[in-house]
């Protein structure tokens, strides 16, 4: 026997895709809100920076993309009634 104990290679954290997609958005929507300060007028409200305009769809896909992703990630979890039934077939 060797007296060099086995040492692993510690593992390394993978960072997400979706993180990463999501970080490049902001960055860019931060980006377009710097260079466009200027007020636009919105038809039903007056006038707003353009980068308000732009801020509020971005937070509100945010918010949707992910209650749809935790719902979905629930229904993998969980087997359903029809799947239960035809395994103990």
């Amino acid at each position: 026997m060797s007296d060099n104990p086995i040492t692993t290679p510690t593992p390394r954290r993978r960072i997400p895709v979706r993180l990463i997609v999501f970080v490049l958005l902001a960055v860019g929507l931060v980006a377009f809100a710097y260079l466009n300060t200027d007020p636009i007028r919105v038809r039903p409200f007056g006038e707003a920076p353009l980068w308000q305009i732009m801020l509020l769809p971005f937070g509100a896909g945010t918010i949707v993309g992910w209650t749809v992703r935790s719902k979905f990630r629930f229904r993998n979890d969980a087997p359903n009634r029809a799947s239960a039934a035809n395994r103990s077939e």
